[in-house]
């Protein structure tokens, strides 16, 4: 018979391994919806209309500026009510995004046990405040791709969670949704790591279906 959620925070596994965790936001933490209005899409095209070519690098162009999305079209030489427009469809994008059920369980799992949490995300900008709204403990500290200025899976951005969290890859975990970003990447720089596929039941010591299972996988 499994313990209920109120005894989680009781087992004791992986933690005599690992002295910090890092967890990946979206499709880990938070829920982003499918439909959505993507204005970045949006402008990208804008851009291409007017002349810029297209760039297989344009995902990775958007997720390292350091801009809030009006400003950043703004410096583009987006007409202001095209921005208008779409900063209008970015809010409800943003204002539609959920966490995760298991999100707050875990998180005070990890608390009670005094470990350190990071998240690690390629995202833009804007895609910070949804995090900050849903999420107000748990979590210190936040390594952002627009803020570092590279995404995973390249070293940098892992080397940047090493830092904050003060610890050697090897004692860390980093737990997420995307096997190249959250777990190949990772596991190249030295960390623990756990891929989490809610669509799929979970594999003990590979894969996690529920977050909750990090307290019950035997590492």
């Amino acid at each position: 018979m499994s313990a209920p959620e109120s005894e989680i925070t009781m087992s004791k596994p992986l933690f005599g391994r690992y002295r910090a965790v890092v967890f990946d936001v979206y499709g880990t933490l938070l829920r982003i919806p499918e439909q959505r209005s993507a204005p970045y899409r949006a402008l990208l095209r804008w851009l291409a209309a007017h002349g810029r070519r297209p760039n297989a690098m344009d995902a990775v162009w958007v997720m390292t500026q350091n801009l809030p999305f009006d400003d950043f079209a703004r410096s583009l030489g987006v007409p202001a009510p095209l921005i208008e427009t779409w900063a209008a469809a970015l809010d409800n994008d943003l204002a539609a995004v959920t966490v995760f059920e298991d999100v707050e369980t875990t998180l005070d799992g990890l608390s009670r046990r005094k470990l350190p949490v990071a998240i690690c995300s390629n995202a833009a900008h804007p895609y910070r405040a949804p995090l900050h709204r849903l999420i107000r403990t748990g979590i210190q500290h936040e390594i952002w791709s627009f803020a570092v200025g590279t995404i995973k899976p390249a070293p940098a951005i892992y080397a940047a969670c090493s830092e904050v969290l003060q610890c050697p890859p090897s004692d860390i975990l980093f737990v997420g949704d995307t096997p190249a970003a959250d777990v190949d990447g990772p596991r190249s720089a030295g960390f623990g790591v756990r891929l989490i596929d809610r669509q799929q039941p979970g594999v003990p010591g590979e894969r996690l279906q529920h977050l909750t299972q990090l307290f019950q996988d035997d590492y």
